[in-house]
């Protein structure tokens, strides 16, 4: 069994940049969306595999699993939608959507942030 097929299997999704699709979609300034997808592109696969937390202190369970921090995000994209929804107007939908999308990058990939730079 390939690394492929047992990630689907685990997860319900082959670890890629390809399961923010839909939070994707909703970035209307192409050379942010495009941006977005080059640093979500450029993660590790094991990133999309990682927990978002590994105390809870600061994370649901369901986060602290692993795929935690696909579902954490996920989750965060959503709650960054209902927070439009309450002050329309406000709130800068396009830069806020891709930072909710990479506000975890960083810190999760420190150790393999040469990677993703060069």
């Amino acid at each position: 069994m390939s690394n492929e097929s047992t990630s689907e299997s685990l997860f319900g999704y082959t670890p890629s940049y390809r399961v923010f699709d839909n939070e994707l979609s909703r970035i209307e300034s192409e050379e942010l969306r495009n941006a977005a997808v080059a640093v979500l592109d450029g993660l590790p696969q094991d990133w999309f595999r990682a927990a978002a937390s590994k105390t809870g202190m600061h994370h649901p369970e369901q986060a602290r699993l692993p795929g935690g921090l696909v579902r954490h995000t996920k989750m965060s994209c959503r709650i960054l939608e209902s927070l439009f929804r309450l002050f329309p107007g406000e709130i800068p939908k396009d830069e806020t959507r891709v930072g909710v999308l990479l506000h975890h990058v960083l810190g999760a990939t420190t150790a393999k942030l040469g990677t993703l730079v060069s």
